[in-house]
């Protein structure tokens, strides 16, 4: 019969007709280094942000616990403020190339901000750089961070008390039999021992009022002036000293002045 069998035999995939692979493999194979590339960076910028703002705190703490009248004296010579402001300097932050430094006036608080010039490389040149600053600042200033004496002082100051001390019992002192009378006047003098006998009191009060004439003179018009605290051990040891000693203070005091203010300042360049 003309009736034909046909028989279709199926035709296999080729290769390049099959499906690609599968992606896992690929994301398996390159998954697990990319975390390891993107977060070592990531850590070691946190790490280094800690360390820095560390190191700032540190500086700060640092100045404000222990260096206020540095940070009063940059104020006054960098910024050009006024003592009363400076002293209340507080230090708000520090970065490589300036200070942020909060001075209040009444309710109102601002801040200022000092150059550091030239900038840190690093946090670690901070303490050298500010105290180089306070050195300069306080040479421009004149101002006087030491109290010294002298035999100069010493001699009159003994001067001074002998002097008190006699006339506050001047009959005791230059009367007949008296000590005085007797070894520093040689029972002679008559004259003389009498009229200071009959003045003695007020030569006491004389010697007392001059003293303390010179000591309000010594505060008012040089250590307010020269960055000297009222009621500080500096403060005193000056005051205690222009009271003893009068005006020989007041001339050591001009000396330390003057020696400030031609030292020669201390600049850090890179």
């Amino acid at each position: 019969s003309s009736y034909q069998h046909h028989t279709t035999v199926a035709t296999p995939y080729r290769t390049s007709q099959l499906p690609p692979p599968h992606p896992p493999s690929l994301t398996t194979s390159f998954a697990s280094p990319i975390p390891t590339l993107t977060t070592a960076p990531m850590a070691a910028t946190a790490a280094s942000k800690a360390a820095t703002a560390a190191a700032q705190q540190r500086i700060i703490n640092h100045m404000n616990a222990q260096h206020q009248p540095d940070l009063s004296a940059y104020l006054q010579h960098y910024a050009r403020l006024p003592p009363a402001l400076s002293r209340t300097a507080h230090l708000k932050a520090i970065s490589l190339s300036r200070l942020t430094i909060s001075i209040t006036n009444g309710p109102a608080v601002s801040e200022i901000h000092i150059p550091i010039d030239p900038p840190l490389r690093e946090y670690s040149e901070a303490r050298e750089r500010l105290a180089a600053m306070s050195v300069d600042a306080k040479r421009g200033l004149g101002v006087v961070t030491e109290w010294s004496w002298n035999m100069e002082g010493v001699l009159v100051a003994f001067g001074v008390v002998a002097g008190l001390v006699t006339f506050a019992a001047p009959e005791y002192w230059l009367g007949e039999g008296g000590a005085v009378k007797r070894y520093v006047f040689m029972d002679g003098c008559d004259a003389l021992v009498d009229v200071l006998r009959e003045w003695g009191y007020w030569i006491w009060a004389a010697i007392v009022a001059c003293h303390i004439i010179e000591a309000v003179v010594m505060h008012r018009s040089r250590l307010s002036r020269r960055g000297v605290e009222m009621g500080s051990r500096l403060w005193w040891a000056w005051i205690v000293s222009t009271l003893f000693e009068g005006f020989p203070a007041i001339k050591r005091f001009d000396r330390h002045v003057k020696a400030v203010q031609t030292a020669e300042p201390k600049r850090i360049t890179h």
